[in-house]
């Protein structure tokens, strides 16, 4: 089956409540995502995003809580369905340059697995590991951010047949180049580079041992009510 395309879309309607008092901020954010594959509905995305943090001269620090639930569009995806959680603890510091921010990610997406006639491949994990980001703004047109984590994530349930444990070692960098045309307008150019060791090697029949690289380009139009 096919699950990747150069016909990817994806719109994203999302709003912002905000408290702040005695520089403790609480940002809520509930959204929606709608993602299409070749002009056809793929899966739908409602949750919300939580922000919990202390400002201070030159730092903050707090934590983020982020929840989306998959609901699949279309036949032969449903074991993607499924809750996906994501908490992390984060401190962030300023230069005059640039904002750093490091955090120790919490990862669970409780979603199915695949399975061709009794050989299944599980997808549902929690992971855990550090993420260091550094955004940059040399001119007020230009941004950059670029991130660099790993994390260590256990598969559920065994794959079969053989009840092989999945667990795998992640590690990822990414760079995003954004110039902003208006206030509203921006275009931006991404690559990233993620590397992959698992236990279902070779000899598995699934090998998830892999090197991957993606150079990625948009728009992104905001749209302010």
């Amino acid at each position: 089956q096919k699950l990747y395309s150069d016909r990817f879309l994806s719109f994203t309607l999302s709003t912002q409540l905000m408290f702040d008092r005695d520089n403790w901020i609480i940002e809520l954010t509930p959204r929606v995502q709608q993602q299409w594959v070749d002009l056809q509905p793929y899966l739908m995305k409602p949750g919300a995003f939580l922000r919990v943090h202390k400002r201070f001269e030159h730092s903050e620090t707090g934590f983020t809580y982020d929840y989306v639930r998959n609901a699949p569009q279309m036949t032969g995806i449903e074991y993607l369905g499924g809750p996906i959680h994501s908490a992390a603890i984060f401190y962030s510091w300023y230069t005059p340059a640039v904002l750093w921010s490091f955090s120790l990610v919490y990862d669970r997406e409780d979603i199915g697995q695949i399975d061709n006639g009794g050989n299944t491949l599980p997808l549902a994990f929690d992971g855990f590991g550090p993420m260091i980001r550094a955004l940059w703004y040399p001119t007020d047109a230009w941004e950059l951010l670029s991130q660099a984590y790993y994390t260590k994530r256990k598969y559920t349930p065994l794959a079969q047949p053989g009840e092989v444990e999945r667990a795998d070692d992640q590690t990822g960098l990414s760079a995003r180049v954004s110039y902003r045309l208006t206030k509203d307008v921006s275009f931006y150019l991404l690559g990233d580079f993620t590397s992959n060791k698992s236990t279902l090697d070779a000899a598995s029949g699934k090998n998830k041992n892999y090197t991957q690289w993606g150079v990625f380009g948009g728009t992104t139009w905001e749209l302010s009510l």
